[in-house]
């Protein structure tokens, strides 16, 4: 087995030739802290998830077993509770808004160790060239990586 090659913790990873474990120090506590800051949106992810999952539930309810009539006051106006009687569709609406809003916070940012690699560090090939495809990256331990470059499908960044 190949000794692990030291990568700086600067963005920047250099292939080498035979060599594919790579080792990147420092990554492993920045993806913590990576993880850890997409932790706290995930409680308000959840948060408007369920709350636009009931209120579309509400909807739901109001159009199947809401009133065929409502009476209302002309003096004080409709209530809060009579405008959603009446219109369910716009409840539906907004319920669905706020689940999808939930489902893409809960989405958003939840990074693999790969894509995560990936998106922070520049991979410079052999020749000098940034590297932006034909790379396979495999998450080994917690700063090691194994990253091969295929030639035939490699290409260089600033190729015309």
């Amino acid at each position: 087995m190949q000794t692990p090659v030291e990568a700086a913790f600067n963005g920047r990873i250099e292939l080498r030739p035979g060599i594919q474990e790579y080792e990147v120090p420092g990554f492993f506590a920045a993806y913590e802290d990576h993880v850890d800051q997409h932790a706290a949106g995930n409680f308000f992810g959840w948060l408007l998830l369920i709350c636009g999952g009931a209120t579309v539930l509400l909807s739901i309810g109001i159009l199947i077993f809401g009133p065929s009539e409502i009476y209302y006051s002309r003096y004080s106006g409709m209530t809060f509770w009579q405008h959603m009687q009446m219109r369910p569709g716009i409840v539906a609406t907004v319920g669905s808004a706020l689940a999808a809003l939930g489902s893409k916070l809960l989405t958003e940012g939840s990074l693999s160790r790969e894509q995560y690699l990936l998106s922070r560090y520049e991979i410079v090939g052999v020749d000098g060239n940034a590297v932006n495809a034909g790379l396979q990256v495999c998450y080994l331990n917690e700063s090691a990586f194994s990253i091969a470059c295929s030639p035939e499908d490699a290409d260089p960044q600033g190729a015309a």
